[in-house]
């Protein structure tokens, strides 16, 4: 499958198609009522990678102080391993990096082999659990971190 996508911004219209994929993603998933928030939220960051009008994907974070923390990513099932989640995840780094942000951190769980090897892929480091964390099934997080202070930039990850 090939796809050109671009990355932007979360718009409000964007909130049910976004409740779509997290509902197709997570067994705990966002309503659509709580991602219009948090797009509309000033100190959150949501983007979308979209390809001719149909969203492949997203990623938001909440800008606290120094410190950023990754809330969702998620790709449509058919869209995996386009690079889609690496890119969206590359940009948001960007973005905490730019906004001075010390680093930038995110639970997964620990069996989700394959986003713990995309973050790990991206600089980040496990530095420890959570236990019980997450539900439908009980599992621990992985915490994952990047700081800044000893990473190089991400602007590999920012094109197609």
């Amino acid at each position: 499958m090939m796809v050109e996508y671009t990355v932007r911004s979360a718009r409000p219209s964007d909130a049910e198609s976004i409740s779509l994929i997290e509902k197709s993603c997570f067994s705990h998933p966002w309503s659509r009522n709580l991602i219009e928030l948090e797009i509309e939220n000033s100190s959150a960051v949501f983007l979308v990678a979209e390809d001719n009008g149909m969203l492949l994907g997203y990623v938001s974070g909440q800008h606290v102080a120094d410190e950023f923390y990754v809330s969702n990513l998620a790709v449509r099932e058919e869209c995996r391993g386009l690079g889609i989640g690496t890119m969206l995840m590359g940009q948001l780094i960007d973005i905490a990096r730019e906004r001075g942000c010390a680093f930038i951190t995110l639970e997964v769980r620990v069996s989700n082999q394959k986003a713990r090897s995309l973050y790990e892929s991206l600089g980040f480091h496990a530095l420890g659990e959570r236990k019980d964390y997450y539900e439908d099934p009980r599992e621990n997080a992985a915490i994952y971190t990047l700081y800044f202070d000893d990473t190089e930039t991400t602007d590999e990850y920012s094109g197609n």
